[in-house]
């Protein structure tokens, strides 16, 4: 496991009451390179496909990934059972073994069902808990919006990833994901906004918190995100272009030292 919150773990929360963990976890950097969104095997019977994701996990470590994020909307979460997604948080925490990061995704549409989910996600063994933008909230504001993100986080007994799908993504505009980035317990962002200003915003935040770290998602035109000095990419099609992505990560610090 990445963190470790002391002898006694962690405290318990209450949505009702503000806890302050920060003091109590111990983050590593996390590490850049290519991490894969990765895709969730089924049997024909819709369980979870253990021999597959076994396959799936021995060819990504011939591909070199170095982070996994897990659940997400390539990896069929939003649609699996919460019994599902725990099943499938602890089977890649019991695979991986620590060996590299593990993020999961919590995204509901509340702030108390998202501390549900991470509670979950972090008893099942998950490092990192990966928010997107909730699936259906009748009070759209950006304000509203900025709020359930900023009680999830800072009472989150997990560190926490901000997955930025981009302008049409709810009540996000770049002033409040700069925000909510800046909060102590967000260690990553995989960024699929294909948005340059955003892009720009995250690296002016970065100069700010220099142990934050930056994936671009945009599979499609990641270089110029890797020019710039993001770490890495967070690819949806990592589990077969990961080989791909690493020449990419390669010529680019070729360029930079050349």
């Amino acid at each position: 496991m990445l963190i470790g919150t002391g002898a006694g773990g962690p405290p318990p929360y209450n949505y009702f009451e503000t806890v302050n963990l920060v003091e109590t976890m111990k983050i590593k950097r996390l590490p850049g390179g290519v991490w894969s969104a990765a895709p969730t095997a089924f049997t024909a019977r819709m369980e979870l496909d253990q021999g597959s994701l076994d396959r799936m996990l021995e060819h990504d470590r011939r591909l070199g990934i170095n982070g996994y994020f897990i659940a997400g909307t390539n990896g069929e979460g939003p649609w699996m059972t919460n019994g599902q997604r725990r099943q499938l948080v602890e089977f890649f925490a019991r695979q991986l073994k620590g060996q590299v990061p593990l993020a999961a995704q919590v995204t509901d549409n509340s702030a108390a069902r998202m501390l549900d989910n991470i509670a979950m996600v972090r008893d099942a063994g998950a490092d990192i808990a990966v928010i997107a933008p909730p699936h259906f909230v009748f009070n759209t504001t950006s304000v509203h919006v900025r709020n359930i993100y900023l009680e999830t986080i800072r009472r989150s007994p997990l560190p926490v990833g901000i997955y930025d799908r981009g302008p049409g993504a709810l009540g996000l505009t770049p002033a409040i994901l700069a925000e909510i980035c800046a909060e102590p317990r967000v260690v990553l962002v995989k960024d699929s906004s294909a948005d340059l200003k955003r892009m720009r915003a995250m690296l002016a935040l970065r100069r700010r918190r220099p142990g934050l770290t930056l994936l671009s998602g945009w599979e499609f035109n990641c270089i110029p995100y890797l020019q710039a000095g993001y770490d890495g990419l967070l690819l949806g099609g990592g589990v077969f272009n990961g080989f791909l992505a690493h020449q990419v990560l390669a010529g680019r610090r070729e360029t930079t030292v050349g």
